[in-house]
């Protein structure tokens, strides 16, 4: 059975409204090197160098994650997060970085198309399921 966009927009909204209820609780959810509820350092090799390269982090959170690469050396970040709540708290986490022009943390579902420069890497720590 095919799913209507009526029925699609429902569950991005019922997923997006669930998110800033819970977002709270994420505030200080693992990020970058850490990778997910068990742990698992850099030494995995998951990334390439970060220097100099340009990252969008899918459902980006708090933001954390953005905060380590921007710290070591990422030329540009660009965050994506469903949750309002999430991307305020990523905003502000990032105000410093976001001011200067190194960061920039959009609102919306990752099937939208966001309007950034090339960037070198995709990533998600909890967002592809």
């Amino acid at each position: 059975m095919k799913t209507t966009t009526n029925e699609l927009a429902k569950i991005l909204h019922d997923n997006q409204d669930n998110w800033d209820r819970v977002a709270h609780l994420f505030i200080e959810a693992s990020a970058l090197p850490v990778w997910g509820p068990l742990g698992v350092g850099d030494n995995l090799g998951l990334l390439p160098e970060i220097s100099g390269k340009t990252f969008l982090e899918i459902a980006c959170g708090s933001g954390r994650s953005i905060k380590y690469l921007t710290g070591n050396g990422a030329k540009k970040v660009y965050g994506l997060d469903l949750s309002e709540t999430q991307v305020d708290e990523a905003r502000s986490y990032n105000s410093k970085a976001i001011k200067d022009g190194v960061v920039d943390i959009f609102q919306g579902p990752m099937e939208e198309r966001l309007d950034i420069e090339p960037v070198d890497v995709v990533f998600s720590v909890y967002g592809l399921g």
